[in-house]
Order: C-alpha cells, then structure tokens, then sequence
C-alpha cells in the first residue's frame, strides 16, 4: 500500500467557526483515494484535534500538502498554525477552486463535497506553496486596504454633496451632515497615511528600496505601498510574467478554427494593484519621455488609448518589481543610454 501513493492532500474548507477536512491519497496510477473526512472547530483546541486525526489516519510516510481556500480571512489562523509547524500549506483563489470542482462534474455543493474538492486538486496538481510574508507588509496591507476604503466613501459623500447642492429639494441639513462626514474622513485619511510612512520608514531596507522606486516619474509613495503591500514585497515572484499575471496583467487570447477574437487582459488578478496603477500611468505618459513614445506608438496602431494605457500599466508594475529585486534606481532613456554605450565600446 505505502508504495502504491504517490501523494498525500489535505482538502480543508474554511468556515467563521468550523471546518471541513478530507485526506486524499493520490496513486500511482492516478486514481484518487478519500481515507476520510471530519469537521473540527475554528479554534487552537480545534487546530490539535485535526493534527492527531491527520496523523492517526495517516500510515503512509509522503509529505503531505494542505489545500485550502482563501475565504476572507477565516482561514488564515489554520494557514499561520500549520505554516509555523514547517507543513506545505496550499491557499488557492476562490475562482480556480470552483473551476476545479466544476470539472469534477459535482452537481451538488457542501461543504464535505468542497474539502474532497480541495484535497483532490491539492493531490493532482502541483501548487504554489503559502507563506504569510513578513509583518511589515501583512501590516502596510491593512493600511493600505483601509486607504482605499475611505477614498471610496469619500468619492461617494462627495458625490451625494454635489447631488444635494443641484437638486430642486435639496436638504442644506443633509447637507451639514455629509460635509461633517467628510472632514472626519479627511482626517481619517491623513492618519492613514502617517502610519503607512511610518511603517515604511521603520525598516531601513525597505526604506531605501521604496526611495529607488520614487525615482520613476509619478510614482507616489502611496502607489508603492499598495504594490509591495499585495505582493509581499514581490517575494513569492521570479520574473516579471508572474508579477504581471498576478496583477491582472496577462494577455488572453480566444481562437478557435477560423475565429480569432480579440486580445485583452485577463483581469483575474489583484484589482487593488490594478485601481492603485490607473493615475500614475497618466502621469507617467505625460512626463516620461520612453512611456509617452510607447504609448503614442502602440496608440497609432490600435487606435485604442484605454488599451495602449493598459499597456503601460502592465510596463511600470513590471519596472518596480525589476527596481526591487535589483536594488536600483530608474534611469531615463534607459535603452538609449545602453545603445550609446555599446556604440562607444564598439568604436
């Protein structure tokens, strides 16, 4: 039996309170196995339950992965408590799980059927091991997601305020009460801000990388915050199609026999990455001499300046992680500068 499996998953769906776990055994000759299923609580005394059962129902000696989904944030303390035990731990995006499970032909959907789910793509398919990332960006992300929050209902008091000033029955007491909102978001807002440079400033390394990236025209310290808040400071990346995909950058293309439709980005990534790149990328066309002649030429050729924008978007989050990981600075005309260079030693 022990030489007959090939890999050992652990299906775990999350829930506020409770979860749902099945071992799946996957075997040599690809067929599946559930060896068992239970619920345990949401809780430390639950996290110790499900780590005896795993280990009594258990009797092979594969390394054995968890796989759960990324449901809000219940399922974090199970991810942290088993990631600090040195256990692969798999989070997979809610949309790829029910892609999966789709395939799988289940015309129902509980909670058990969920967890046998997981396990089984956890058992076939080779994913991203999980890691919670360092402290200061777990933090920065939650200022950072609070930010954006608050420039929300500011955009929406604003609006109700302009509403009220142009309606034949406007309320001036309605009108008091959204301006009072407002200035306590302002002040909100301000704070926010504070502790995101604050943060930023209480690691030295970050510090200096995040002062590089400044460097390129119309990126703000906010925008940046946002970018390596999402990515954990681009740690789980190794180039820059992976940091693109993650972000909602990747190309899609639908062709089939005779129709070829048309390319666009795919969008199932990090909308936040997304919503903090749009004013930059405007900034960085107007003043930016290498991105307004690519813009301008993608442009003529697609006559499309939402696409051609998208374009650059998709250049400048891959420009920052290059800056990261390199631990550089931006340099203008880069391209020309080399291409001088490289003439001179040829000379």
């Amino acid at each position: 039996m022990e030489k007959s499996v090939l890999k050992v998953s652990v299906g775990i769906d999350m829930a506020k309170d409770t979860f749902y776990c099945a071992i799946i055994y996957l075997m040599f000759d690809q067929i599946t196995k559930c060896k068992g299923t239970r619920k345990f609580s949401n809780t430390v005394k639950g996290f110790d339950e499900f780590m005896k059962w795993v280990d009594r129902k258990v009797k092979v000696d594969n390394t054995i992965s968890y796989t759960m989904e990324s449901t809000g944030v219940y399922y974090e303390n199970l991810a942290c408590f088993l990631y600090h035990k040195d256990l692969t731990v798999n989070v997979v995006l809610p949309n790829k799980a029910k892609k999966f499970a789709e395939s799988l032909d289940n015309k129902s959907k509980t909670d058990k059927l969920d967890a046998l789910s997981l396990g089984r793509m956890g058992a076939v398919l080779i994913l991203r091991s999980w890691n919670p990332g360092s402290k200061i960006y777990v933090k920065l992300k939650k200022y950072t997601r609070e930010r954006e929050t608050i420039q929300n209902d500011r955009t929406r008091l604003k609006n109700m305020i302009h509403a009220e000033n142009h309606s034949a029955f406007g309320e001036s007491v309605c009108i008091k009460r959204f301006e009072s909102r407002l200035k306590m978001l302002d002040r909100h807002l301000k704070a926010v801000d504070k502790d995101i440079r604050r943060l930023l400033n209480s690691d030295t390394e970050v510090q200096i990388k995040v002062n590089k990236i400044k460097t390129i025209p119309g990126i703000s310290t906010t925008t940046i915050a946002v970018v390596i808040a999402e990515t954990y400071g681009f740690a789980a990346f190794t180039n820059m199609k992976q940091v693109a995909s993650f972000a909602g950058y990747d190309i899609v293309f639908k062709e089939s026999g005779q129709y070829s439709g048309k390319t666009r980005i795919s969008k199932k990534g990090n909308s936040h990455i997304r919503r903090a790149l749009y004013m930059p990328t405007l900034s960085a066309i107007r003043y930016n001499e290498t991105y307004n002649e690519f813009y301008n030429r993608l442009n003529e050729r697609k006559n499309n300046g939402l696409i051609s924008g998208t374009a650059v978007q998709r250049k400048l989050i891959c420009l920052m992680y290059t800056l990261w990981k390199n631990d550089t600075e931006f340099v203008p005309n880069y391209k020309k500068l080399k291409s001088c260079v490289s003439n001179v030693n040829a000379a």
